[in-house]
């Protein structure tokens, strides 16, 4: 009887982190988008979000997108590993293998506004890196792993004036024009950011989920419900049994 309530009292609070963690990996949209050129242009709302290269013989940076969230509303804990997450759009136009890496934007930005020259927007690479090629299907999801500098610039940013602005551009890609497109906010699925600190899940993460409260308690109410069950017909069966002795 002891080792049951034991293996209940273990399963609650396992269930406890898995509940009030799950919170931490929710997704979070972005809350600005955009991409520049070359130009003093504003492509705000154009349907898609653009990372091109130039025909210039080598893999050469022409357009890259950018991307901003703002942390304040979302996370207080802090960021043990981010990650982010966008979506091949319709327009993309690859030949072969190419590389999608992460930069530090420069400062943040308002999409209504933000133009180019692109090269005054990119900072340091966060070294984190996607890849994609002439296979690769329109709706695919590309995911932006977590390195050691993109945790340490979004944590700066969460612990500054709570916006994480980063950069996409192609690093390496076949020779020749390439062209590879993402969904933008206003008309598709808007990229998003994941943050997590497992040794750090608290209370406090529960303000950072895009997920209903609500549901959160509910599913810790369920597996309460279910323990005390449990407990129940393991106390009623231990009590059979010392009658039946």
């Amino acid at each position: 009887m002891k080792k049951a309530l034991v293996l209940l009292v273990l399963l609650l609070i396992t269930s406890l982190f898995f509940v009030f963690g799950a919170s931490a990996l929710n997704p979070y949209n972005v809350d600005q988008d955009t991409w520049v050129d070359g130009s003093t242009n504003n492509y705000n709302g154009s349907g898609s979000l653009r990372i091109f290269s130039s025909s210039a013989g080598t893999c050469s940076p022409a357009l890259a997108t950018l991307l901003q969230v703002d942390m304040t509303q979302i996370i207080q804990d802090t960021v043990g590993t981010v990650t982010l997450d966008v979506v091949v759009h319709t327009g993309t136009s690859v030949s072969g293998s190419v590389t999608l890496e992460l930069f530090e934007s420069t400062s943040d930005f308002d999409e209504t506004t933000a133009a180019g020259p692109r090269t005054a927007w990119v900072g340091s690479s966060l070294g984190s890196t996607v890849n994609l090629d002439n296979t690769t299907p329109v709706g695919t999801t590309l995911t932006f792993p977590s390195t050691a500098a993109f945790v340490s610039y979004v944590e700066a940013a969460r612990t500054g004036d709570g916006n994480a602005s980063v950069v996409i551009q192609m690093t390496s890609c076949p020779l020749g024009a390439q062209s590879v497109e993402l969904d933008e906010r206003e008309t598709g699925q808007a990229a998003q950011f994941s943050f997590w600190n497992p040794s750090n899940v608290s209370i406090s993460n529960l303000k950072a989920t895009s997920a209903p409260s609500h549901l959160l308690w509910a599913a810790f109410g369920l597996i309460l419900v279910l323990s005390s069950a449990a407990l129940f017909y393991l106390r009623r069966r231990s009590r059979s049994t010392e009658n039946n002795l």
